[in-house]
C-alpha cells in the first residue's frame, strides 16, 4: 500500500507542477520552506528573513495601533501627571530590564552561530545555561530592589505634585520591579526563536501580547482601575502570554534533559557569561539612548511635560522599529549565521540593502510628520500633547541618524565584534545626562534632543562606519 504523503509534501509537488512564473514561485518558496528543495544556506537564511519580516511587520502594525488607541485612552481618563507617572514607570522597566546583563542578546548570536556550524549540542547548551543563569539574575534582582524600595522616596524621584499619584508611586515602583524580574525571563522567547531564524514565532506571542494588553487596558478604564492598576495590567499580562510562549519553545526535543538543573556545567555557565559581558553594555547604552528621556523631562521640567514629548517619540519610535529596528533585528541572526558559515558578499549586498530600504523609509517619514505631526497629535489626543515644530523636527533627525546606528550595529553584534558598539553608545549617553541637566531648564525639550542628536552621531554613528569599513562590510 503506497504512503500517505504530508499536506506539505503534496503542495510542493502542485506547486513544483503549476504553470507559476518564476519570480511567484521564488517568493513562495521564501515564505514556506518545504516548497523547495536542496536550497542553499544563503536560500534558507533568506527564507527565514521574508517570513520574520513579514510577521514582524504584521505584529508592528498592530502595535502602532495599539498605541495611537491608548496614548487619547489613557491621557483622557488619567489626567497628565498621572499619565505621566504611567510613562515614568515603563521607563523605568525598561531601564530594570538590562539587568540580565546582556545574556539574551548573547543567546541569540550563540545559536545562530552554533546553527551555522552545525553544532546542535552548542544550540541546546546555551539554551540552558542563559535560561538558569537569567532566572537566577531575575530573583536576585527582585530580592535586591525590594530591599533598597523602602528607603527611597518614590514621590520625589517621580516628581509627583499630585497628593493621590505621590501616594501611588512608592506601589508602582514595587510592581515595577516584579514585572521587571518576569520580563527577563520571559524575554527568552524572543531571543530563542531569533537564534534559530524563527523570528516569525516570537512574533505570534509578540502581537498576542499587544492584544492582551489593549483589552486589559480597555478592561481597566471600565472598571475605573488607578494608575497602579492599569500599570499592573499592561505589564503583567503580556508578561504572561510571553511565559506561554517560552513554555512551548523549551518543549522542543532538541532540547532534550539539558534544560535539567542536575544538566548543567560549569564551562556551560563560564562561557555564557563571559559572552555577555560586552552584550551587557551594549543593553546598558541603548537603555540610556531610549529610556533616559522621560526621566530627565520628569525630573527637570515637571511630570506635566512628560506626555507631549513622550506621545512624539513613541510615534516616532514605533515607525522607527516598523522601519528599520525590525529590519536590523532580523538580519541579526542572519549575519552571525553568515559570518559562522564565511559569506562575506551576502553580508555586503545586506546591509547595502538595508540602509538604503530601512534609512531611506525612516528619513521619507520624518519629512512627511514633522510639519503636520504636531496638529495631527493636538486632534487626536489634544493640545496639551503636541510638541512644537523644533523639537519635532529635531526627534525626526535624531532617528534618522538612530536608523543607520541601528543597521550598522546588528552585523557587528552578529559576528561578535561589539565592543565598539558598547563604549561608543556607553560614553555618549553618560555625557548626555550631564548636559541635559544643565541646559534643559532653559532649552526645554528641544535641548534634550538636541544633545541626543550630537552624542549620538559623535559617539555612535562615526565609530560604527568606521568599525564596519575596516571589517571589509562596507
Amino acid at each position: 500500500m503506497r504512503p500517505a504523503r504530508s499536506w506539505s509534501s503534496a503542495t510542493a509537488d502542485a506547486c513544483r507542477r503549476a504553470p507559476w512564473n518564476a519570480p511567484m514561485r521564488s517568493a513562495l518558496q521564501r515564505l514556506w520552506p518545504s516548497l523547495g528543495e536542496h536550497r542553499s544556506a544563503e536560500q534558507r537564511r533568506e527564507g527565514a528573513i521574508v517570513r520574520t519580516l513579514v510577521s514582524v511587520y504584521a505584529v508592528k502594525v498592530a502595535t502602532v495601533t495599539s498605541n495611537f488607541l491608548v496614548i487619547p485612552l489613557a491621557a483622557g481618563y488619567l489626567g497628565l501627571e498621572k499619565y505621566g507617572l504611567w510613562l515614568s514607570a515603563a521607563s523605568l522597566m525598561s531601564v530594570l530590564a538590562l539587568s540580565d546583563f546582556g545574556l539574551g542578546n548573547n543567546l541569540t548570536t550563540a545559536l545562530a552561530q552554533a546553527r551555522g556550524r552545525g553544532d546542535t549540542q552548542g544550540v541546546a547548551h546555551a539554551v540552558s545555561a542563559t535560561l538558569w543563569s537569567v532566572a537566577g539574575v531575575a530573583g536576585l534582582l527582585f530580592i535586591g530592589f525590594s530591599v533598597v524600595h523602602r528607603f527611597v522616596d518614590w514621590a520625589h524621584f517621580f516628581n509627583a505634585t499630585d497628593p493621590m499619584v505621590a501616594r501611588e508611586a512608592p506601589r508602582v515602583a514595587l510592581l515595577v520591579g516584579a514585572i521587571s524580574a518576569l520580563q527577563l525571563v520571559t524575554g527568552l522567547t524572543q531571543r530563542i526563536y531569533a537564534g534559530l531564524q524563527e523570528g516569525y514565532w516570537a512574533s505570534v506571542w509578540q502581537g498576542a501580547g499587544v492584544v492582551a494588553g489593549l483589552l486589559a487596558l480597555l478592561a481597566g478604564i471600565h472598571f475605573r482601575g488607578e494608575p497602579f492598576v492599569l500599570i499592573a495590567m499592561l505589564g503583567l499580562v503580556p508578561v504572561a502570554v510571553q511565559g506561554v510562549g517560552l513554555a512551548v519553545v523549551l518543549r522542543r526535543p532538541e532540547l532534550g534533559e539539558l534544560l535539567r538543573p542536575a544538566a548543567l556545567h560549569r564551562r556551560d555557565i563560564t562561557a555564557v557569561l563571559s559572552g555577555s559581558a560586552l552584550m551587557f553594555v551594549v543593553n546598558l547604552q541603548a537603555v540610556f539612548w531610549l529610556s533616559k528621556d522621560s526621566l530627565l523631562i520628569a525630573q527637570t521640567l515637571g511630570l506635566s511635560e512628560v506626555g507631549a514629548y513622550n506621545t512624539a517619540f513613541r510615534i516616532f519610535q514605533s515607525v522607527f522599529m516598523l522601519l528599520a529596528g525590525s529590519l536590523g533585528a532580523t538580519l541579526w541572526p542572519a549575519y552571525a549565521d553568515a559570518f559562522a558559515r564565511g559569506d562575506r558578499a551576502w553580508i555586503r549586498r545586506s546591509i547595502a540593502r538595508s540602509l538604503k530600504v530601512g534609512g531611506g523609509a525612516m528619513a521619507s517619514f520624518a519629512l512627511l510628520f514633522v510639519p503636520f505631526g504636531g496638529k495631527l497629535v493636538a486632534w487626536y489626543a489634544g493640545a496639551g500633547l503636541a510638541l512644537p515644530v523644533l523639537p519635532l523636527a529635531l526627534l525626526g533627525l535624531y532617528f534618522v541618524v538612530l536608523a543607520g546606528v541601528n543597521l550598522l550595529s546588528f552585523p557587528l553584534m552578529g559576528a561578535g565584534h561589539v565592543a565598539v558598539i558598547a563604549w561608543g553608545g556607553l560614553c555618549g549617553g553618560l555625557l548626555s545626562v550631564p548636559l541635559a541637566y544643565a541646559l534643559m531648564p532653559r532649552g526645554g525639550v528641544a535641548a534634550l534632543v538636541a544633545i541626543n542628536l550630537g552624542c549620538n552621531a559623535l559617539f555612535q554613528l562615526l565609530p560604527l562606519i568606521w568599525k564596519n569599513r575596516r571589517l571589509g562590510n562596507i
